[in-house]
């Protein structure tokens, strides 16, 4: 019974995972016909009964999971039917993932640092101790992945963005190209960008808001 209980929570967290992600790129006015602009890197266009859209999965037909139409439960549901065990687990995981010359939380104020560039980090960064902390882990983990081993490989789709010394306009540059990685996989499913790290409270200057950095806020309290 407690297998089946848990197995129900997971189906469950799952598939609100998936609505959330299907509902960020929903388009307003759930089942109108309005046709939005589509942009696509990747995915070919598909007309159909006047309309377009996207074929994530090119298998050359609308499936409901690209049918901007319809409601995000109801085009969720219909992703969860064709992703794998892998890309589920995917769904449920979140890692760091950053640009190319950006340095990890361990590497800051060590040595010159080369400017940030919008190509892809491909480097895993494996840690064996809290990297806030301080404190030895019980046992290592990854907490940066390579950009596009975490996207194909081991299909997440969640990251932690810790960037704050990247120009705007290459910030915007790098996570087009995320999302177009992203596109080009097997069932084009987008990346979701997790920024909360900037207004962490945290020390050392580690964050666009920590008690040492030379960011843009003030407010977080400094350690005592």
């Amino acid at each position: 019974m407690h297998k089946r209980s848990s197995g129900l929570r997971s189906a469950i967290c799952l598939t609100g995972i998936v609505a959330f992600t299907m509902n960020a790129f929903a388009q307003p006015g759930g089942n109108k016909k309005t046709q939005p602009v589509l942009g696509t890197r990747s995915a070919r266009i598909i007309d159909q009964d006047g309309l377009r859209f996207k074929d994530l999965n090119a298998n050359n037909k609308v499936d409901p999971y690209e049918d901007w139409r319809l409601t995000p439960v109801q085009r969720s549901a219909d992703l969860l039917k064709q992703m794998t065990v892998e890309e589920k687990a995917g769904m449920m995981l979140i890692a760091d993932m950053r640009m190319s010359n950006e340095r990890s939380m361990l590497d800051r104020g060590a040595g010159e640092q080369r400017p940030i560039t919008t190509e892809f980090s491909e480097q895993d960064i494996v840690v064996n101790r809290n990297l806030f902390t301080g404190d030895s882990l019980p046992y290592p983990i990854m907490n940066a992945v390579g950009t596009t081993n975490g996207i194909v490989r081991n299909k997440l789709r969640h990251f932690i963005w810790r960037t704050t010394a990247a120009p705007a306009d290459s910030m915007a540059k790098w996570s087009n190209k995320v999302q177009a990685l992203a596109e080009s996989d097997r069932l084009g499913i987008p990346v979701i960008f997790a920024s909360n790290p900037r207004n962490h409270i945290t020390g050392g200057g580690i964050g666009a808001t920590g008690a040492a950095t030379k960011g843009f806020s003030k407010w977080p309290i400094p350690r005592v």
